[in-house]
């Protein structure tokens, strides 16, 4: 699997209700995603988000 082909790739990822607890170092990588949807889940700090990044979802979380 070719990392740099699949960080290009991507433009849009939901990852709704799979318990996440974070957001992992490598998504700052993703120099094309746009859309990310990480509602439901148990991530505590927003962090680690790529610059292209347009719209965020975040609902049901555990941010303080």
């Amino acid at each position: 699997c070719n990392t740099i082909y699949l960080n290009n790739f991507f433009h849009s990822l939901m990852f709704t209700k799979k318990k996440l607890t974070f957001i992992d170092h490598n998504m700052r990588e993703m120099q094309n995603l746009k859309f990310l949807d990480l509602t439901g889940n148990k991530i505590t700090m927003i962090e680690n988000l790529p610059a292209s990044l347009e719209e965020l979802y975040l609902a049901s979380n555990f941010i303080t």
